[in-house]
């Protein structure tokens, strides 16, 4: 005899073997035993899991999530590593909610459910899109995004009562007085998770719940490559010395003749001649490779390169981004004596780690912040430094 419990099994194994023509049979069986919210549900769930596949460490993340919310919490921090799968639990969270409401138990109102991030990045955006069907997308909201909905809320007030928003990057533009401050300020009826993997001042101010979700198997942190031996600290590329110094420990390991590789360097804003003073040193002590200033390496990285290539990049590449790893063999971070810690572990040093981080990668950073983010990562945040933290574990004020 056929139950909504054993439609339900089947699908479940449909899903781990890929099976996409059985589990479109099984969504069809399963509407046999539902009311309408729970069809819709169940539809927007099947889509949910084709669209993001997520893994156990990201289930268990997101269950107690979801629990700590439905004990009460009106505000959960989500904390995991720099590349370790925050968007996979988000879309996990979301599959918690969905399946709660299939059997008619859901805390939330999933039409008022949203994800956004205070980042301004179209590629983060698209990225997104990617990663959740189409029935989320309108929910899905970056910085413009939420610049709109705060003046949208000026003639509607009441729009987002009852809201749980998930805010990914939950650092990014939390001072008070930006993005995330005027669109949530005085909301006391919107439920909150703060997704981050250095939530800093957010992390202090939210209190209540908060989550700490372990990487899954495979994954390579920054202080992982560091016990291999590729970890280095970053020096001042406008000084001859330091630039041979990066070339020859590059060219160690990637000699001439071998696999070409890209060599992604930060270098400084155009401010005075500090970006022409590094970026004229590396041109001459790199002039046996190929060297380029550019704005967007996914171009490049998709592809393997003739010969030797040293990206010249200022900005961009920190939180949410990511890099094709497959021919990239160096990554060299900004030196400077103040950066705080969270601009440290969001850069370089969080684009290195992850599950697809080849052996033989590079990386040159603030040592220092390596070390500190294996005790940050665990709760202890007294030294770390951050746009909203102090040294001494007290916020600078934020969003909340």
């Amino acid at each position: 005899m056929t139950t909504p419990e054993t439609v339900h099994a089947l699908m479940e194994k449909a899903m781990e073997d890929g099976d996409l023509e059985m589990l479109r049979k099984l969504v069809a069986t399963s509407k046999a035993f539902s009311s309408s919210a729970s069809i819709e549900a169940q539809d927007r769930l099947n889509k949910l899991r084709l669209a993001s596949p997520v893994y156990e460490n990201q289930h268990a993340a997101a269950k107690e999530v979801y629990a700590a919310l439905e004990s009460g919490s009106r505000v959960v921090t989500l904390a995991a590593r720099m590349q370790s799968g925050k968007t996979g639990a988000i879309s996990a969270f979301v599959q918690c909610a969905l399946e709660h409401c299939i059997v008619g138990d859901c805390i939330m109102n999933i039409d008022k459910l949203y994800v956004v991030s205070a980042i301004n990045d179209r590629a983060y955006l698209a990225q997104m899109h990617e990663r959740f069907p189409e029935w989320m997308h309108p929910r899905i909201l970056k910085q413009s995004g939420l610049s709109a909905l705060t003046r949208r809320l000026r003639v509607e007030p009441g729009l987002l009562g009852g809201a749980t928003i998930v805010i990914d990057e939950a650092h990014f533009a939390a001072k008070v007085d930006q993005t995330l401050d005027r669109l949530l300020r005085g909301r006391e009826d919107v439920r909150l998770v703060l997704v981050s993997a250095t939530p800093d001042g957010v992390l202090v101010d939210a209190g209540g719940a908060h989550v700490i979700m372990p990487p899954g198997a495979g994954y390579t942190s920054a202080y992982d490559m560091l016990v291999d031996g590729r970890v280095f600290q970053c020096e001042d590329l406008g000084v001859r010395r330091h630039a041979r110094a990066f070339r020859e420990a590059f060219l160690e390991c990637f000699p001439a003749g071998g696999a070409s590789k890209y060599l992604i360097v930060r270098v400084p804003a155009d401010v005075g001649d500090l970006q022409s003073r590094v970026v004229n040193t590396l041109t001459s002590v790199f002039r046996a490779f190929t060297c380029e200033r550019v704005v967007n390496v996914d171009e490049y990285l998709e592809f393997e390169p003739e010969e030797h290539t040293l990206l010249m990049i200022v900005g961009s590449y920190r939180c949410a981004m990511t890099f094709e790893k497959t021919h990239l063999g160096a990554l060299y971070d900004l030196h400077c004596d103040h950066t705080p810690d969270s601009v440290v572990a969001q850069s370089f040093m969080g684009r290195a780690g992850g599950y697809d981080t080849p052996d033989d990668l590079l990386l040159w950073t603030h040592i220092d912040t390596v070390h500190k983010y294996e005790t940050y990562i665990a709760g202890d945040i007294k030294g770390w430094s951050g746009a909203t933290l102090t040294k001494r574990g007290e916020s600078r004020g934020t969003f909340m």
